[in-house]
């Protein structure tokens, strides 16, 4: 009983927390990340996600995956392939 003294007891018996501390500027932008989802911040999110949405570029860049997957199919299983068809 008479044992518990110096700041080694204080830790082991203390309950630590950890805490973020972090300046609160632009917090009332950022205010659509928190609950309540409401109508109106979904909307703006849905706003914001749309605007962003290149569908030219995307169609790009699904083209030239399946481009470079065609490929790779081509090199690695082509002259198998060639030798049967022949």
């Amino acid at each position: 009983m008479g044992r518990y003294h110096g700041r080694h007891t204080f830790d082991q018996l203390s309950n630590l927390r950890s805490c973020m501390i972090k300046q609160l500027r632009m917090e009332g932008l950022n205010s659509m990340r928190y609950p309540p989802h409401t109508a109106k911040k979904l909307s703006w999110a849905r706003r914001f996600v749309l605007s962003h949405l290149n569908v030219q570029r995307l169609r790009n860049m699904v083209m030239l995956a399946m481009l470079a997957s065609l490929a790779a199919f081509v090199v690695q299983f082509g002259p198998t392939y060639s030798a049967i068809w022949v």
